[in-house]
């Protein structure tokens, strides 16, 4: 038992899986974070707004280490 109170569950499902037949065809996929899915036949799917939300909080980050490793080159050194 875990102490919230919870308990935790194992499923194990056998089922036997038939085999799909052969394709030739191919995809190429390209990931990105502007677009979820670039493929290689010119569609595009979008970015959820959760990804978008994650890149905004991204580049603050990246602005804030910029911005300190900057303040660290103005600072003279003390001998």
């Amino acid at each position: 038992m875990h102490t919230m109170n919870r308990y935790p569950v194992s499923f194990l499902v056998n089922e036997a899986t038939v085999p799909l037949p052969p394709v030739d065809l191919q995809v190429g996929i390209d990931l990105g974070l502007t677009q979820a899915v670039n493929l290689a036949s010119d569609e595009a799917r979008r970015n959820s707004k959760f990804y978008r939300h994650e890149e905004r909080l991204l580049a603050q980050a990246q602005r804030r280490l910029a911005n300190k490793q900057n303040a660290r080159r103005t600072v003279p050194k003390l001998v």
